[in-house]
């Protein structure tokens, strides 16, 4: 489970047992109204306001801020060397991960589009949904590189010449 950290504002109570609840947990520290800046702003305000203190729990061990920024930015990092435009569309085979959540907050935070393909499906129905979303990019753990996935990857990324590389790996 994957819970979001304490909150920096105390005037700020929301449940700690929704998922849905743990990702606008990540908007409260902002002071930044919501009627002025658009939401991609206020969430990248939240996300980043975290430094040191802990913003999410996972596996029973607290990371903060830093880190929890530190994977998204390596990912970004990672699909600009790529080639991929910072606002291009991404599709994400996602676990239950640290920095698949990372990635996800990372997206909202840059205003990046991102489309959520299921890992509990067949290769080939991941295959299947790679093709379907034609995003610009492909975020996957290892084990998700399945021969199916790479073929429908070399199909449907949309980088124009699609060439099979390294990814970052988390610890």
């Amino acid at each position: 489970m994957i819970r979001a950290g304490p909150s920096p504002r105390a005037d700020v109570k929301v449940p700690k047992t929704s998922q849905f609840w743990a990702l606008l947990r990540l908007l409260a520290p902002s002071a930044v109204s919501l009627a002025i800046v658009g939401f991609t702003e206020t969430f990248a305000a939240g996300f980043a306001s975290y430094g040191e203190r802990p913003c999410i729990e996972f596996e029973g061990r607290w990371h903060t801020g830093d880190e929890v920024t530190g994977y998204a930015a390596a990912v970004d990092a990672a699909l600009r060397e790529a080639g991929v435009d910072a606002h291009a569309p991404i599709g994400l085979v996602v676990r239950n991960r640290l920095w698949h959540a990372a990635t996800i907050a990372g997206s909202l935070a840059g205003g990046r589009w991102l489309s959520m393909i299921y890992s509990f499906q067949s290769p080939e129905a991941v295959a299947r949904d790679v093709e379907q979303v034609r995003p610009a990019a492909v975020v996957a753990d290892e084990e998700d590189w399945t021969q199916p996935v790479i073929d429908a990857a070399t199909r449907a990324v949309a980088l124009g010449e699609w060439r099979f590389r390294p990814r970052v790996r988390a610890s």
